[in-house]
């Protein structure tokens, strides 16, 4: 028996374009969005160069004439890890600097708004701005700042005066100096100590005048550079090793009105004058000890050739 029809089929030719034009209606009505797949990514995290430290530095207030608020913070510090003669010669300039290991202090926790983990730090960061940028709820002020081994950091401790008449000591005799349009400034450098610790350096400067050109070398090129001219206090500088978490606490001496600690970290706000406490954190380092470059390839204690 026949069967009454018989069906064929075959191919039909489509168009080249038509199947991106249905994948790009598809799109169009669905959507898209991004897949975001559970577990650890398989790149590795990117890691800071070998050179470089993160310092955290903060400027804090107290009211100049709260004695014990300042020695509350002082009794904390350790002002004796630095040698007699740069005590004295700080004091004599109106200065105090000691040192900060170990757990913060309360006194020191509450000026940096430290509560609780829960309760991160309140700060405001300065972005390189003046460090009188401080509000009313005399928050503290905050930079953070990753720098490399042998870089100059300069951080602004004051305000630009119209004259700033000082005092100092050099090669054993004391001259008398004034200058205008003048701001305080610390510069601090840091340096690897083979124990994995970082020494750093902290001088104070004295920056006046109007920006100007001059030449500056560095790393065998003469460049010019728009800078003012400025006062190194080199007489003033001061080095402490510290490890992570350490703090190096700079202040001024409260009676010691018109000295240079009395310029660089005093301040008045509303009224009232303010005494400011510069507080630089060794937040981290990629030193590490057993991995100093200079022992590379040495042998390890107890295991050296029999001679």
């Amino acid at each position: 028996m026949k069967p009454l029809c018989t069906v064929r089929l075959f191919a039909v030719p489509s168009p080249r374009w038509l199947a991106p034009a249905l994948a790009a209606v598809w799109l169009g009505v669905c959507g898209c969005t991004t897949l975001r797949l559970e577990g650890k990514s398989p790149l590795l995290p990117p890691k800071m160069s070998p050179q470089s430290v993160v310092l955290d530095i903060f400027f804090l207030r107290i009211p100049a004439n709260d004695a014990a608020e300042a020695e509350a913070v002082w009794r904390q510090a350790d002002e004796q890890r630095f040698p007699r003669e740069v005590r004295d010669r700080w004091s004599w300039a109106g200065f105090r600097v000691g040192l900060v290991s170990g757990q913060v202090p309360p006194e020191l926790a509450e000026l940096m708004r430290l509560s609780d983990e829960a309760s991160p730090l309140v700060f405001q960061e300065t972005e390189g701005k003046d460090a009188e940028s401080l509000t009313e709820e005399d928050a503290p002020v905050r930079r953070h700042i990753q720098t490399r081994l042998g870089n100059r950091v300069e951080v602004i401790a004051s305000e630009t005066y119209a004259e700033l008449p000082f005092f100092r000591r050099e090669a054993g005799k004391l001259l008398g100096c004034s200058v205008e349009k003048a701001q305080g400034m610390f510069a601090l450098t840091c340096s690897a100590e083979k124990d994995g610790r970082i020494r750093l350096r902290l001088v104070p400067e004295i920056h006046h005048g109007d920006p100007h050109l001059q030449p500056v070398g560095g790393q065998g090129v003469l460049r010019l550079e728009s800078r003012r001219d400025r006062h190194i206090l080199e007489e003033l500088a001061c080095e402490a090793a510290m490890s992570p978490g350490d703090m190096l606490v700079v202040s001024c001496l409260a009676d010691r009105r018109g000295s240079l600690g009395d310029y660089f970290l005093t301040t008045t706000q509303s009224g009232k004058r303010e005494q400011k406490l510069l507080v630089i954190r060794l937040s981290q380092t990629q030193q590490d000890p057993l991995f100093d470059p200079q022992k590379a390839g040495q042998p390890l204690a107890g295991n050296e050739p029999a001679p």
